[in-house]
């Protein structure tokens, strides 16, 4: 079966059947995508699109323009071909100090390498990272770089200090995120970081988190439509309506927990997993009749009196745009 060996190719490995199943399971991935791949295609592609692309490195070369990557990629290439260019940068460098390591991609990780690491005159190196946070793979973050470099300074006797206490979170939430996440938050190497536990830093070690009537440090909402349908069985919820649901629930909890247990507004912060629902949010406070102010507010330049603004604005600097002028009107 996929994943398994046989009895006989078991007793023959030993304890090192389970290194091959994982490295087998990895080479079928990789098989599987190479499957999918349509070489004639992408031949067919190559020749139409070959031409244009030269064209435009003309012509962005005969304009003076170069873009972030080829920066990154001629920065590096002119580095680790010229020594002492390389040489008189590091000189000139006391410290260097690398902030959002993660985010690296590998030609930023050959150029710290041949500015902080290469020669005999170099600054000291600083990086601060957190694997866990690397999420821009889309534009050539990645992670295999960034341990591949950390394993390589802590082999020439470098050190790594980790950083673990929270200076946000009472421990009831911090206690919470280890028992839900270290299960399941399994190391790949590359992919996936192992696990980290938080502790809380001093000032909040005894703290046991917002308490007050039946609130809890930590609930959980499932926000569903229980109305059964004309067959007698549950419907599944689509996300705008347990949008909706979630909205208003959380309204009424805030109403309650201002009225019941008198706390003010200005104690109670609302963070969205995203911006795309905040009108939905907003439509259940106003109706609650519960008090908000939002960052980052998109509908603030939608609303009349400012388009009404901003027409008549428009209208003074350019009598003559006359949408604008109609609008205010």
């Amino acid at each position: 079966g996929a994943g398994e060996l046989a009895g006989y190719e078991s007793a023959v490995l030993g304890e090192s059947a389970a290194a091959v199943c994982a490295a087998a399971g990895r080479l079928a991935a990789a098989l599987g995508h190479l499957r999918s791949l349509q070489p004639v295609l992408y031949g067919h592609a190559r020749t139409a699109l070959s031409g244009l692309l030269a064209e435009a490195h003309r012509e962005l070369a005969r304009r003076g323009v170069v873009g972030f990557q080829a920066l990154l990629r001629d920065a590096r290439n002119l580095l680790c071909s010229h020594e002492g260019i390389a040489a008189r940068l590091r000189s000139e460098m006391r410290q260097l100090l690398v902030d959002e390591f993660q985010d690296t991609d590998p030609a930023q990780c050959d150029l710290l390498r041949v500015l902080a690491l290469d020669g005999e005159v170099r600054p000291g190196l600083f990086l601060v990272g957190d694997p866990k946070q690397s999420i821009y793979g889309w534009r050539e973050a990645d992670l295999e770089s960034y341990e591949r470099f950390v394993r390589g300074l802590e082999s020439t006797g470098r050190t790594r200090q980790r950083l673990s206490v929270s200076f946000r979170s009472a421990p009831p939430i911090l206690e919470e995120v280890e028992r839900r996440l270290a299960p399941v938050m399994v190391e790949d190497p590359g992919v996936q970081p192992p696990f980290q536990p938080l502790v809380p830093c001093v000032e909040k070690e005894r703290a046991e988190g917002f308490r007050v009537g039946p609130w809890a440090p930590i609930e959980y909402w499932v926000c569903w439509d229980a109305v059964p349908g004309g067959d007698g069985k549950t419907p599944r919820t689509i996300n705008a309506v347990g949008e909706e649901i979630e909205a208003d629930w959380l309204a009424r909890d805030l109403r309650a927990l201002h009225d019941s247990s008198g706390v003010a507004w200005s104690e109670v912060g609302v963070l969205l997993r995203s911006f795309g629902n905040v009108e939905t949010v907003l439509r259940a406070l106003r109706e609650a009749g519960v008090p908000y102010a939002v960052e980052r507010d998109r509908s603030y330049y939608r609303r009349r009196e400012v388009i009404e603004a901003a027409a008549l604005v428009q209208t003074i600097l350019d009598p003559g745009d006359h949408l604008a002028l109609v609008t205010w009107l």
